[in-house]
């Protein structure tokens, strides 16, 4: 009862706490990320100069807007701060106002002053490294100290200039191994965007990033082992150490801080330690081998109540090596693989194609490594070109879909327009209804509105010209990319068949000729379906041959026939199973067909992966009345999935609508005959 009256007692009193420019709806930048092995700031790759200020938070305000200004002014990108920072770390007196308390709660005076401290550098454009240590605070358990962190997460949740060191060398400090873990758990599950690692005592680098690999952390904090002057400093130790780093990480690629390098001086009241002032080797060491960041470590900021530390170094030989230390880091090459990648997000059509993209390589690594989220979206997995290629497949649906290209860490959105409908005539984005007269051969199109219930005609259009008998429609499409649907016809009047091609404006024909090239065969194969088969943004043609049973494809480039291959399988035995429509019915941006047995009415969908059966699944339902007849396939209810379109032999009309092989609801199309029932439906398929 004691801890959830704190607790309230404490929500309520934070609850009126605000920071001097603290915004409620605002958030703090600059906004840091990782893109691979460095950091980026509001999106741009930097290598970030940072300066310890372990007592900040005690410093106050005045002092906060001369240290940062001075810091931003020499070059420097962001501080380090102890929230939990002693009241003497030299005599190990406790501070009696550390952020946490022994209970586990927040205290709301330290809390405003972080947030004050935060939003100062936020308006320097600086980044702030808030490292929290367990052992200043006394009696606080690992509990407390996990629940003080996520109440801190939260509170600073606004704050994106903020990354996050769960435990000071938490392996000598605490808490445990296992706290540690659940603590990450907690910060990623409140705030997953947090930039959070944990820091272990000094080491070669193998421990921290077997640690910081194991642990998932974004990034690596290391301690350099101490010396005093010695080879620490040196590119050789920089490049082992880094080496070493990387071997543990694996296969993970995150960023290197060099957070706490050897320091350049003893505490302010002489507790002792090792000192050094090779910081402006050090961190050309460090950058040149690949390090995202690195710390001039200095113990002068170990007190800084009712001081500054700009006043406290004034334009001593501290301050030179901080402007050294700079002016070197600033000098040196960068050894992270650091790419600015143009564009990050990008448009493309339905059709196959490819695209480039621009690098400007920041670091002295030119080599990147890349991947895809999607099996449709594709770029080679490493290089070093500065204009690599990636290509992407055809889109057989009509939704829209999204990939992710990572190149060198950075994310470049990909977004894939659907494929307009089979057979929209009048360039609404609905399916429309191909209509032929049986008697007379007559064509026409009911334009169509299938945003409601129910899927209503808009007006009833006949083309023009109309087609003389015994042509008939078997299918439509955007045959030559002009944005239009064109008509399919095919006359098997006699022992052989042909198939010819309508280029449309709407219902008006612009010109029409049979297909270039294509082969003789038996009247006995009809069209059944139409859609893009491989995959190269062109509409081919399914065919069956009603006696036999055979499958095949016709691949075209418009009018001209490239090849015809058999679908695998290529045969069904029973000639009463007939395909009625193609679609992608399982979204994976691949057309499927759908099939219908016209004596039982059962009904069944084969999965396609081009020309290839990957599965046959019934549709749920299984059966209709025979005297119901599937004539179509389309969607007709905008939710990008192909529906089945039904005519009975009295001329009614309806539509499933499906949602891959299952249907979702049945609905009569408006108006739900075409009166006429010697019109009917040959189209969309």
């Amino acid at each position: 009862m004691r801890r959830r009256a704190l607790t309230l007692i404490t929500a309520v009193l934070l609850a009126f706490v605000h920071p001097v420019g603290y915004s409620a709806q605002t958030p703090y930048g600059p906004v840091i990320a990782v893109q691979g092995d460095h950091f980026t700031l509001d999106g741009d790759p930097s290598f970030l100069l940072i300066a310890s200020y372990f007592d900040g938070v005690h410093a106050g305000a005045g002092a906060w807007d001369s240290d940062f200004s001075l810091l931003r002014s020499i070059g420097y990108r962001g501080v380090r701060v102890f929230p939990n920072w002693w009241g003497n770390i030299c005599t190990g007196t406790y501070a009696s106002d550390a952020l946490m308390q022994a209970d586990g709660m927040l205290n709301a005076a330290t809390l405003n002053s972080l947030k004050s401290l935060l939003t100062a550098a936020s308006q320097n454009g600086l980044i702030v490294d808030v490292t929290f240590n367990f052992d200043t605070v006394p009696g606080l358990t690992a509990d407390e100290y996990k629940a003080a962190i996520s109440s801190t997460t939260q509170e600073l949740a606004l704050f994106r200039n903020v990354v996050f060191d769960l435990g000071n060398e938490y392996n000598q400090n605490g808490p445990s191994d296992g706290d540690v873990v659940s603590i990450f758990q907690s910060v990623r599950s409140a705030d997953p965007n947090r930039l959070v690692s944990a820091s272990l005592t000094g080491n070669d680098g193998t421990a921290s990033g077997a640690d910081a690999g194991a642990k998932g952390f974004a990034f690596v904090a290391y301690h350099d082992e101490r010396d005093t002057n010695g080879t620490w400093s040196t590119a050789v130790t920089a490049s082992t150490r880094i080496g070493n780093i990387r071997a543990a990480l694996g296969t993970r690629v995150v960023p290197i801080d060099y957070q706490e390098p050897m320091p350049f001086s003893k505490a302010p009241s002489g507790c002792g330690g090792d000192i050094s002032s090779l910081q402006d080797v050090a961190v050309v060491s460090a950058k040149t081998k690949g390090a995202a960041s690195w710390t001039f470590h200095s113990r002068t900021s170990f007190e800084l109540r009712g001081t500054s530390l700009s006043g406290r170094i004034g334009t001593g030989a501290e301050y030179q090596k901080m402007i050294a230390s700079a002016n070197a880091a600033a000098s040196a090459s960068w050894g992270a693989s650091a790419f600015r990648v143009s564009p990050m997000a990008v448009s493309v059509s339905a059709s196959a194609g490819s695209g480039q993209l621009s690098l400007t390589q920041l670091g002295s690594g030119s080599a990147w490594i890349a991947s895809s989220d999607q099996s449709w979206l594709h770029i080679a997995a490493s290089g070093s070109t500065l204009a690599p290629t990636y290509t992407w497949d055809a889109n057989a649906s009509t939704l829209p879909r999204t990939g992710t290209i990572t190149i060198a860490g950075v994310p470049v959105t990909v977004t894939q327009s659907g494929t307009r409908s089979t057979a929209d005539f009048n360039g609404d984005g609905d399916t429309d209804l191909l209509w032929q007269h049986a008697s007379t051969g007559a064509i026409a199109v009911w334009t169509m509105n299938n945003g409601g219930e129910t899927p209503t005609q808009i007006a009833g259009v006949s083309f023009n010209p109309q087609v003389p008998a015994p042509w008939r429609i078997v299918g439509s499409g955007d045959m030559n990319g002009d944005g239009q649907t064109d008509l399919v016809f095919q006359n098997d009047a006699g022992s052989t068949t042909s198939v010819a091609i309508w280029h449309m404006n709407g219902v008006n024909q612009i010109d029409g000729q049979p297909i270039a090239g294509a082969p003789v065969i038996p009247s006995a194969w009809k069209v059944r379906a139409v859609g893009d088969f491989n995959m190269d943004g062109k509409p081919d043609l399914v065919w069956q041959n009603a006696d036999a049973g055979n499958l095949a494809v016709w691949f075209l480039n418009d009018y001209t026939f490239i090849d015809g291959v058999s679908l695998s399988p290529s045969v069904v035995s029973d000639t009463n199973w007939q395909i009625v429509g193609a679609g992608d019915a399982n979204a994976d941006g691949k057309p499927d067909l759908f099939w219908h047995h016209r004596t039982s009415g059962e009904l069944a969908i084969w999965y396609m992966n081009g020309i290839t059966q990957t599965a046959g699944v019934p549709i749920n339902p299984p059966t209709v009345d025979p005297q119901w007849q599937v004539v179509g396939v389309g969607d007709f209810n905008r939710d990008g999935r192909p529906d089945l379109i039904w005519q009975d032999t009295l001329g009614n009309i309806s539509t499933w609508r499906m949602n891959g092989a299952q249907q979702i609801s049945g609905v009569a199309f408006a108006p739900p005959t075409p009166g006429d029932p010697q019109w009917r439906i040959v189209g969309p398929r």
